[in-house]
C-alpha cells in the first residue's frame, strides 16, 4: 500500500520537477514539497487511509505548521489557512474546513492550522484508490501554485506599527494585534472574528477574486448563499447572527463591490486589501433542511390563499399535460434530485412515464446516494383498477428500480390499493389520487396558471 502511494506521488513530483520528502507512518503518509518557489507557502500534504478487506477508505488534510518567523505566528497560521481556504472555494469549488491548533504554552496563541478537505472516500478498490491519491495530490500541487499566483508570498518580519482602530466593528473589540511588513492581523477571541489588512500596494481582492459570483436568498433561520465558480454552483447557509456581522462590517467600512465567500466553517468578507474571517457553522448539507423549512412556509401561505377554493379537472385531460404536471410537482420535493419524462405518451416506454431519482443518506458510508423510482400516470375520468396497472414487479426488477409511484386523476379501486400495499413490502410505493394532487397544487398555487388548460379553480 505504501509503495503504491509513494510511487504515485514520486511520479507526479518527478514530472513537475519538484523535490519532496515523504514520511511514512502506520496508516498515513506525509509529503513535504521542498522547492523554493512554492515552499514559501507552508502547506503539508497528509493522507490517512484504512484497509477494510478488499476496500480502502481515506481522508486528506493539509497541515500549515512550518513557520520560520520570529515571535508569535498566529497571524501567519490564520493568513495561510484562510487564503488557501479561499483558493479551494473559488478555484476548485471544493468544500473544506479550517481547524486551528492550540499552542502548548499560550492559550491565546495558535500553534498551527489544518485544512480538511470534505472529500473523504470510503470503500473503494485498490485501483480506484491509487487514482484518487493521484487526483488529490495533483490538486494539492495545483492549489499551491494557484495560491502563489493569486496571493504571492507574505513578509516574515515583524514591524512596530501603531494600530488606529480599537474594534473590528461596533461591539467587537480587538483582543490581539500582530503587525508585519506587509499585513496587520487583528482578532477577537470571544466572537472568533479576525481581520487581515494586507499591503494595499500589493493586494486588491476585487482584482484577485474576479470569477467568484454570489447571491443571497432569504431563508427561515438565516440566509442561503449561492456561489458560482468555474466548476459550478454551491450552496451554504449563513445563520442570522453571522449575517448581522456582515452587514455591520459593510456599513461601518462603507464597502462597495465587496465579495463574500462562504466555506464550511468560515465566512469571508473581502474588500480591497481587507479580509474579515468569521468562524461559524455554514455547512452545505444544512441547505436541504433550510429548503424544507422554506417549502413548508410556502405551503402554509399557499393553503391560506386557497383556503376556501376548490379545484376541478377539465376533462378530457391531455395525458402528456397530466404527466408534465406530476413531474413539476415531484420537482418540488426536496428528496427528489431530478425528474425525467419518458418521451411521447403513446411511445412504447415499458410502463415508465416518469423516471424519478431520489436522494438517500448512507449512514455507514456517510455519503448521499441516488436511487430510481418509476412513475406511471393515468389521466382517466373513472377509477383506475388493477387491470389498468400490470406487471409492476417485473418492470421494477427489469430496470433495477427501488420504488414505484402511481398518479391518477381520479381514484384507485380497493383491489388495486391492496395490491400496491402488498408491493410496498418490498419496494418504496406510493400513489397520488385526485385528492393528493389537488392538495399539492394548493401548496404550489403558481402551477395553476401554468396548467389552467386541464385544471380550474371553483
Amino acid at each position: 500500500m505504501f509503495n503504491a502511494v509513494k510511487d504515485t506521488i514520486q511520479d507526479i513530483t518527478r514530472r513537475m520537477e519538484l523535490k519532496n520528502e515523504i514520511v511514512e507512518r502506520e496508516d498515513s503518509i506525509t509529503v513535504f514539497i521542498k522547492n523554493d518557489d512554492i515552499c514559501y507557502c507552508p502547506y503539508v500534504f497528509n493522507l490517512f487511509f484504512q484497509e477494510e478487506g478488499d476496500s480502502i477508505s481515506l481522508c486528506c488534510f493539509w497541515g500549515i505548521s512550518r513557520m520560520f518567523a520570529p515571535g508569535e505566528k498566529t497571524d501567519l497560521y490564520v493568513l495561510f489557512a484562510n487564503t488557501m481556504h479561499i483558493v479551494l472555494k473559488v478555484v476548485f469549488n471544493s468544500f473544506a474546513e479550517v481547524e486551528y491548533l492550540g499552542h502548548p504554552g499560550c492559550t491565546e496563541e495558535l500553534g498551527g492550522a489544518n485544512l480538511f478537505l470534505c472529500e473523504q472516500v470510503r470503500d473503494i478498490c485498490r485501483h480506484d484508490f491509487q487514482n484518487k491519491v493521484e487526483y488529490l495530490f495533483e490538486k494539492y500541487i495545483a492549489a499551491m501554485q494557484f495560491h502563489y499566483f493569486l496571493f504571492g508570498s507574505y513578509g516574515l518580519h515583524l514591524e512596530k506599527m501603531k494600530i488606529n482602530r480599537e474594534c473590528l466593528f461596533d461591539g467587537v473589540k480587538i483582543d490581539n494585534v500582530i503587525a508585519r511588513e506587509d499585513h496587520i492581523f487583528c482578532y477577537n477571541y470571544e466572537n472568533q472574528i479576525s481581520l487581515l489588512e494586507l499591503s494595499e500596494e500589493h493586494y486588491d481582492f476585487n482584482k484577485v477574486i474576479q470569477s467568484h459570483k454570489w447571491e443571497i436568498i432569504d431563508g427561515i433561520d438565516g440566509k442561503v448563499i449561492v456561489q458560482t465558480e468555474m466548476n459550478g454552483k454551491s450552496y451554504n447557509v449563513i445563520p442570522n447572527q453571522y449575517w448581522e456581522y456582515v452587514n455591520r462590517i459593510v456599513e461601518e467600512n462603507k464597502c462597495e463591490n465587496y465579495t463574500i465567500i462562504c466555506q464550511e466553517n468560515v465566512l469571508y468578507v473581502l474588500y480591497r486589501n481587507k479580509l474579515w474571517a468569521i468562524q461559524g457553522a455554514y455547512y452545505h448539507y444544512w441547505v436541504e433542511q433550510e429548503a424544507e423549512k422554506i417549502l413548508e412556509k410556502q405551503r402554509k401561505e399557499n393553503e391560506l390563499l386557497l383556503l376556501n377554493k376548490s379545484l376541478r379537472w377539465k376533462y378530457p385531460i391531455e395525458p402528456s399535460r397530466f404527466e408534465n404536471l406530476i413531474a413539476d410537482l415531484l420537482e418540488k420535493d426536496p428528496k427528489v434530485s431530478r425528474v425525467r419524462l419518458m418521451g411521447k405518451t403513446n411511445d412504447s416506454d415499458g410502463g415508465r412515464d416518469i423516471l424519478i431519482y431520489k436522494f438517500t443518506y448512507n449512514n455507514q458510508k456517510m455519503t448521499s446516494e441516488e436511487y430510481l423510482v418509476i412513475g406511471q400516470c393515468k389521466a382517466y375520468k373513472n377509477s383506475v383498477n388493477k387491470t389498468n396497472v400490470t406487471d409492476i414487479r417485473d418492470m421494477l426488477d427489469n430496470y433495477n428500480a427501488a420504488g414505484f409511484l402511481l398518479a391518477v386523476a381520479s381514484n384507485v379501486t380497493v383491489p388495486l390499493e391492496d395490491y400496491l400495499m402488498k408491493l410496498g413490502e418490498r419496494y418504496e410505493v406510493d400513489w397520488w389520487t385526485q385528492r393528493e394532487i389537488f392538495s399539492k397544487l394548493k401548496c404550489n398555487y403558481y402551477l395553476l396558471e401554468q396548467y389552467k388548460d386541464i385544471v380550474e379553480i371553483l
